[in-house]
């Protein structure tokens, strides 16, 4: 699934706006991954600034995975914030 929502706001800080609106809707923060950062710490220069976050509402994954353990394959939920083209 994708949908995709262009800011105005920077990179970091619309990842750590995410972070906050995720929070407030009783989700967790799992872990942010910092892609650009990660590539360049295997020697890959990649020039776009992404943030990639798991995010995960524990209730409701206990729910889906009580009735279908298979979706276990898309959990946690990922949320992307990049920067491509100069567009947010």
């Amino acid at each position: 699934m994708l949908y995709v929502r262009e800011t105005k706001k920077d990179v970091e800080t619309a990842a750590r706006d995410l972070e906050e609106a995720v929070r407030r809707n009783k989700f967790g923060v799992l872990h942010v991954h910092d892609l650009q950062k990660t590539l360049k710490e295997k020697g890959v220069d990649f020039p776009n600034a992404c943030k990639i976050l798991e995010v995960c509402n524990p209730q409701r994954a206990n729910q889906v995975l009580s009735a279908n353990m298979t979706v276990n394959m898309a959990l946690p939920c990922r949320i992307s914030v990049y920067q491509e083209g100069g567009a947010i």
